[in-house]
């Protein structure tokens, strides 16, 4: 059985972003603001729990539910299970 290689967290803010509704302008303002810190780390930091657990943080801090489809699409992305 192969390793899968971990994702950057670059590569999955922007599918992130297309999923989330226009109306969540708080969460997509924290996501955009980390997403601003990113430009300078190497790559191999990227696939961190370094930067995943902020992000992830961002996402306790503005969904307390699963209670729609956006959400658990959010939730997949962010999981690698879809």
């Amino acid at each position: 059985m192969e390793c899968e290689n971990p994702r950057s967290v670059s590569d999955i803010i922007p599918q992130l972003l297309a999923v989330i509704p226009e109306t969540e302008k708080n969460l997509i303002c924290d996501i955009k603001e980390f997403e601003k810190n990113l430009w300078n780390q190497a790559p191999e930091a990227l696939r961190s729990s370094s930067f995943w657990v902020p992000l992830g943080n961002i996402f306790n801090k503005h969904i307390h539910n699963i209670d729609t489809d956006w959400k658990l699409k959010l939730l997949k992305i962010f999981n690698n299970s879809e």
